[in-house]
């Protein structure tokens, strides 16, 4: 049985630590970015409802009440103005299988 040479283990050692470095500034900036808008954070339930599992505080602000009262709720019964809209199955779309809209 052949081990590893220990400078392959120390580069592998290595680029661990440098990707979740990266990581942790990839999160970083997007938490930012986040508190530059506030953010509202919806989950896919039950294979086609997004419903309401968070929202930071300038979300709050900028919406002019809480959001707390309004978690667990569906994204359509919150906004019912979307259902004519296409962002509902971007959304969706992007819960389910990842991208952007």
């Amino acid at each position: 049985m052949s081990s590893v040479p220990q400078g392959v283990v120390d580069e592998v050692k290595r680029l661990q630590y440098e990707l979740r470095e990266t990581q942790c500034r990839l999160q970083s900036v997007a938490d930012a970015s986040g508190s530059l808008f506030g953010k509202l954070e919806f989950e896919l339930r039950d294979g086609d409802d997004l419903v309401l599992v968070g929202a930071d505080t300038l979300a709050d602000q900028l919406l002019g009440k809480l959001c707390s009262p309004f978690m667990g709720r569906p994204l359509l019964s919150l906004l019912p103005g979307l259902k004519v809209t296409d962002i509902p199955a971007g959304l969706r779309k992007v819960a389910s299988r990842g991208g952007v809209l």
